[in-house]
């Protein structure tokens, strides 16, 4: 016992075995003449045969349970992920037997696997849990506890894979003893460097709650503010910071109570206990009022002011949207009634008086209870009822219009996208299939406001079209009266067989009144002209001379000969005038009557353009060149593209010609930008000031266009009033370079629009030839560059819309 407790003690120790063992001879000596063959004499004895064992056996016992552990170990390693699944959901083999100490290290491995791969996992989801609503725990210790208890609800399902086994058990104690705190310690340090800021929310989240309770603003908001103030500023610990969240969260509350029905008047209330004064007195003083025991005006910042100016715009509109949602409720009640009275008319075996009762007892209901129920729905709303009895009444006082109503409702709220298809048919394209020459007189091409080139209707195209809308909605009215007529019908069904219907009933018919209305069209068209003869006869032959012209012709026919042979000599006095104001005369006209000047000869320049006017008699005057290129433009007076061109360049001329201006070497262009830039020194521009700058700016560039080289450097060329340079850019008038609209202005080359006229017509004429890659576009390809990011097409087609447009070129 002694030994034992020593070998324990001290550790094992190898001892070497003596027995002194005898020598023995293995044979034996002569005693006759022969030799007899015995066994031969063992070398050793059974203790020393067990001894020898005992001292193997020690080593080679040493030797499996190390090659055991080891393959423990490996099969750990190499396990697969199935077996491992296996051990994950079924714990250990609890009939395992410890073979030469396999079975502690394999446990003990497995063990460890579990905590470097599944553990991490399963704490990396308890921490992102933890931590995802940070507010949710209101203190350290509240999140101490939920800590741990996240985390032991992991380690009892550690505990119950790996128990059973006092191998996997002891490493499984010592691994979660190793880990386990120092999780719950590792959150809650990173919980406490969030502490200011989930205070700060608690502290929001209570105030806002507060705010949430108050019924009566008039006694109950501002103890509550003042409360709010003193318990937030004790929790963040800085006045300044709880005001600001105060402050947030009252405004917040009144924010919410504005999008709830009902609730616009308590918002409302809550608001003007924010204003100093009483009663009228607060008008005008909003947020002023002082809160808290050191009086401050809480409310009084420009952000906070800005928000209750918003908050009075929400509380308004949400008033009206309140208001119309119940109107838009009584309307769904209505047209409910609106079909069962309808049926009870027209439906069969119905009649005028059976639609009476039904009304008569709806408005009993009302009457008796201040509520309906139609179905599944009860109106008890004041603004409902009112709304619902009004309508009875209009019923019951005009059958015919609430007939015709009822049908049109069932029109309106059902047809929806089935019109595309007849709207389709009045398209300009589809016009043009069915009559080419038809669609010539009901559309012609324009321009829109933004400079778009558009197909518009003429006025004979606008009365085809009104016909064409006017029989779309008879034909739907037909086909919604046969659907409501027909008591067999369910509300569903009547929808139902209206989709079925419609494309038969009603776009297919409507396709062949087009079609044959269009055949009609010409035998309009002089219907128009007589019209327009009309007109021109009054304003420029006068009630008498037309009253001669019908008195000496011999019919209708000759009538209308001889207005229009006077009408166009009127129409030639009249641009002959309009030319001799616009254009500038061969001879002086001092010695010429005035009924003669009219016929003068223009003056033309080298190219045989004639040349504006814009002298009155001594010197050159600007703004008169202006008005005679506005009177040439509107009348049409330039015989072609070159002499408009032409016109335009003097036009350009007189804008930046600073020789001539009548500001002695300040030209109009240079005073314009002097304008722009001009401010006081104390009073700035303000936004609205300086956009309609920017906008006046935009008008002078759509008269007089923008030259190349100030549209590629971005900078505008101008001679200023002061040694001070100010540099404007061209983009900034229109918001920035990518916002820059060609279609407005037009790109000119010393003082010409004829170099983009040439160049927009030469390349679509190379495009639509497939010539586009020999096409040379000069400078216009660095004006493409820094605009439209190298896209050519893209310039060329903004600025052809503005030549079109302006008349600059014809196609």
């Amino acid at each position: 016992m002694a030994n034992r407790q020593r070998i324990i003690n001290e550790g094992r120790e190898q001892v070497e075995l003596n027995l002194n063992p005898i020598a023995l001879q293995p044979t034996i000596r002569n005693g006759g003449n022969y030799r007899v063959a015995v066994q031969q004499t063992p070398k050793t004895n059974s203790a020393l045969q067990l001894a020898d064992a005992l001292r193997q056996g020690v080593g080679l016992y040493g030797q499996a349970v190390k090659i055991a552990q080891d393959k423990a170990v490996t099969d750990v390693e190499t396990m697969s992920e199935e077996d491992f699944d296996k051990f994950l959901t079924e714990g250990l083999d609890k009939e395992s037997r410890n073979i030469f100490g396999y079975t502690k290290a394999y446990n003990q491995a497995l063990a460890k696997k579990y905590y470097a791969e599944e553990m991490p996992t399963k704490l990396q989801a308890i921490a992102a849990e933890l931590h995802k609503d940070p507010y949710k725990h209101k203190d350290p210790a509240q999140f101490e506890g939920a800590a741990i208890a996240a985390v032991n609800e992991a380690y009892d399902e550690a505990d119950e894979l790996l128990g059973g086994n006092v191998f996997s058990e002891q490493a499984n104690n010592a691994l979660k003893s190793a880990t386990k705190a120092d999780f719950v310690a590792k959150q809650q340090a990173t919980y406490l460097q969030r502490m200011p800021e989930i205070t700060r929310q608690n502290a929001s989240e209570g105030a806002f709650n507060a705010f949430s309770k108050i019924t009566k603003a008039d006694t109950e908001a501002k103890a509550m503010i003042d409360a709010q103030i003193k318990s937030v500023t004790e929790a963040v610990g800085n006045r300044k910071e709880a005001a600001a969240i105060v402050t947030k969260a009252y405004l917040d509350n009144i924010e919410a109570l504005a999008k709830q029905e009902g609730q616009e008047g308590l918002a409302q209330a809550l608001l003007d206990e924010l204003d100093s004064g009483e009663a009228e007195e607060k008008a005008g003083l909003q947020g002023k009022r002082t809160f808290g025991d050191d009086k401050v005006e809480l409310f009084n910042t420009a952000e906070n002011r800005l928000r209750i100016e918003n908050l009075e715009d929400d509380i308004e509109k949400a008033g009206v949207s309140g208001y119309n949602a119940k109107i838009l409720r009584a309307k769904e009640a209505t047209a409910n009634i609106q079909l069962d009275v309808y049926t009870r008319i027209k439906g069969e075996g119905g009649s005028e008086e059976a639609g009476l009762t039904r009304l008569n007892e709806l408005r009993d209901e009302i009457v008796k209870n201040q509520s309906l129920t139609l179905g599944d729905s009860t109106y008890n709303d004041s603004i409902e009822i009112t709304e619902i009895l009004n309508f009875i009444d209009r019923a019951a006082s005009n059958r015919d219009l609430f007939l015709h109503n009822a049908k049109l409702n069932f029109v309106q709220q059902n047809t929806g996208s089935k019109r595309a298809a007849p709207n389709q048919i009045t398209k300009a394209g589809s016009i043009s299939k069915l009559n080419l020459e038809a669609s010539k007189l009901l559309f012609a091409s324009g321009f829109d406001s933004e400079g778009r080139q558009s197909v518009n209707l003429t006025p004979l195209g606008q009365t085809v079209i009104s016909e064409f809308n006017s029989e779309l909605e008879q034909l739907e009215l037909q086909l919604a009266d046969s659907l409501l007529s027909n008591t067999s019908l369910s509300q569903g069904d009547r929808i139902t067989e209206y989709s079925k219907l419609y494309p038969t009933e009603v776009t297919a018919k409507m396709q062949e009144w087009m079609t044959d209305r269009l055949d009609n069209v010409v035998p309009l068209t002089e219907v128009a002209v007589t019209s327009q003869r009309s007109t021109d006869a009054v304003e420029l032959l006068g009630e008498k001379q037309v009253n001669k012209i019908k008195a000496s012709a011999r019919d209708e026919v000759e009538e209308k000969e001889l207005l229009d042979v006077y009408i166009e000599e009127a129409k030639a006095e009249a641009k002959a005038e309009n030319e001799y104001v616009a254009f500038q005369t061969k001879q002086s006209n001092q010695f010429f009557d005035n009924k003669d000047k009219p016929n003068m000869e223009s003056a033309v320049d080298e190219d045989g353009n004639r040349i504006l006017r814009s002298d009155v008699g001594y010197g050159t005057a600007p703004k008169l060149l202006e008005t005679s290129y506005d009177r040439a433009t509107k009348n049409n007076l330039f015989r072609d593209t070159e002499e408009r061109i032409a016109g335009h360049k003097q036009l350009v001329t007189g804008w930046e010609n600073q020789e001539d201006s009548e500001y002695r070497g300040i030209s109009f262009k240079d005073r314009a930008y002097a304008q722009y830039i001009a401010e006081g020194y104390f009073f700035k521009d303000t936004p609205i000031e300086k956009a309609v700058k920017r906008k006046k700016m935009v008008g002078h560039y759509k008269r007089y266009g923008v030259d190349i080289g100030e549209v590629i450097t971005d900078e505008a060329k101008f001679k200023g009033f002061t040694r001070t340079r100010h540099s404007v850019t061209i983009s900034e008038m229109f918001g920035g370079e990518d916002r820059v609209d060609f279609r407005l202005f037009p790109i000119t080359v010393n003082g010409s629009v004829e170099t983009v006229a040439l160049t927009v017509s030469d390349y679509f004429k190379a495009k639509e030839a497939g010539r586009l890659e020999k096409f040379y576009a000069g400078d216009f390809d660095r004006v493409a560059e820094k605009y439209f990011k190298g896209d050519l097409d893209a310039l060329m087609t903004a600025q052809r819309t503005y030549l079109l447009q302006h008349k600059f070129i014809t196609k």
